[in-house]
């Protein structure tokens, strides 16, 4: 075992079938990046997650970016 934190990005990527997704970071040790939107946006699936719970976010997570993104994204499945 080591002690690398995975970026909360490369999580998401490795579980494509994913449907709900909670997540509560951890400050003294985040997976989360002033990069993990950007990229969390660029996985394909990431859309099909229905329901995300976050807590403790540190502030280089970009809450607006990602707020944004899936608002669009779930007017656009209920059209």
């Amino acid at each position: 075992m080591n002690d690398e934190t995975v970026r909360l990005e490369k999580l998401v990527k490795a579980l494509p079938k994913v449907k709900y997704f909670f997540l509560r970071d951890n400050l003294s040790y985040s997976s989360i990046t002033t990069n993990t939107v950007k990229e969390l946006l660029k996985i394909p699936h990431i859309s099909k997650i229905t329901d995300i719970f976050l807590w403790d976010l540190p502030e280089q997570f970009d809450l607006e970016t990602f707020y944004i993104y899936f608002k669009v994204t779930l007017f656009k499945k209920k059209v």
